[in-house]
């Protein structure tokens, strides 16, 4: 594969894109919380993140890269200025597109309750200042490390700079924090939302560029000092 190229998905890529982001997330530490049960996780995952996908679509901006077979091999979803977290309409749909599938077996209830209980304290966190969101960014295993997963960030981070905006995401991987550090952005928090789910980190990018919030021009610089701050689980 030469170097990876970055487009615009559309509809009709919902699941190929969804396929290659099952890939991707297949081992996650918080999609292994939500379902333990592997072989579950294979049938559920690739309608989970078509759904994502799809969602995205409605309201934001979906870029892909492909493999050389001309399919979908990695996706990243960015989500505009207040359109997340999402309202109880776009989350009901969310939720219908994972439940709906005929073939595939739905996450048991329990793991639902706990993956909403892992989720809220993160949508709380959300700045309340303009911001591009990423809801998520993967790549399938046979393109990680070839710069796909580095070219799909580079152009989240240029339409957030077009936008003089800045670029919010949350990981629950420490090597991503890495990965993200390299990129640009800073942890805000580090957290343990579930005393029996993995840690998380929220993330920012800031934008250099002028910004209007409330009718007044500002720097994205100019918002407080971020500190790295770690929660501790709760017992």
């Amino acid at each position: 594969m030469g170097d990876p190229t970055v487009s615009p998905l559309t509809r009709r890529d919902i699941a190929p894109a969804g396929r290659a982001l099952a890939r991707a997330f297949q081992d996650d530490p918080l999609l292994r919380f939500l379902e333990p049960r592997e072989a579950h996780r294979r049938r559920w995952l690739p309608a989970l993140h078509g759904a994502h996908v799809r969602m995205t679509l409605g309201i934001g901006r979906v870029y892909g890269v492909r493999d050389d077979a001309g399919e979908v091999a990695g996706a990243i979803c960015l989500a505009p200025p207040g359109t997340y977290p999402p309202g109880a309409l776009r989350s009901a749909e969310l939720v219908a597109g994972v439940m709906m599938q005929p073939t595939t077996p739905p996450p048991r209830l329990r793991d639902l309750i706990r993956g909403a209980r892992y989720v809220m304290p993160l949508a709380r966190l959300h700045p309340k200042l303009p911001h591009w969101y990423v809801v998520m960014v993967g790549v399938a295993p046979e393109l990680q490390g070839l710069g796909a997963g580095r070219a799909l960030m580079g152009r989240a981070i240029d339409l957030a700079e077009a936008d003089g905006l800045p670029l919010y995401l949350e990981t629950q991987t420490e090597k991503n924090v890495r990965f993200y550090e390299s990129r640009g952005f800073e942890v805000v928090e580090h957290l343990h939302p579930h005393p029996e789910g993995p840690p998380s980190w929220t993330m920012i990018r800031r934008s250099g560029l002028e910004v209007q919030v409330g009718g007044e021009p500002v720097r994205s610089e100019g918002w407080p000092r971020l500190r790295r701050r770690h929660h501790p689980p709760r017992a």
